[in-house]
């Protein structure tokens, strides 16, 4: 009886676990997902200057959550992430409107495909 116990309360911990680190993945990358939206605006308007205060602003969020996401997902996704960020950053700075917002739409799938990805479905299970 005494193991049943302890592998329920195993089980119930591995569940909580899993939808808290989901849950966190996924407001995490809306938060960022809301920035790129409003980056996005501005990059098809040419402002420039807000547009680099707002990729800054997602490279802080991101610097401060991708140690964590890499505990949790695989390292192929955050190196993905790294690029398209690093790519980005060149095109703001460099004024390249279709090559920037062909990176943020990439970072936008990253960022929407991620969670999804992660999220405890009986299709990610099997």
């Amino acid at each position: 009886m005494k193991t049943v116990v302890i592998v329920v309360i195993m089980v119930a911990l591995l569940i909580t676990a899993g939808v808290m680190g989901y849950n966190m993945l996924y407001t995490q990358a809306e938060d960022i997902k809301t920035i790129i939206d409003e980056l996005e605006v501005s990059i098809e308007s040419e402002n420039w200057v807000l547009a680099l205060k707002q990729y800054t602003s997602i490279d802080k969020k991101w610097s401060k959550i991708r140690d964590i996401w890499s505990m949790l997902i695989d390292h192929t996704e955050i190196d993905y992430i790294n690029i398209d960020l690093a790519e980005l950053n060149s095109f703001v700075k460099s004024k390249e409107k279709n090559d920037a917002l062909s990176k943020l739409y990439s970072l936008r799938i990253l960022f929407s495909h991620i969670p999804d990805k992660e999220s405890f479905t009986l299709k990610n299970i099997l």
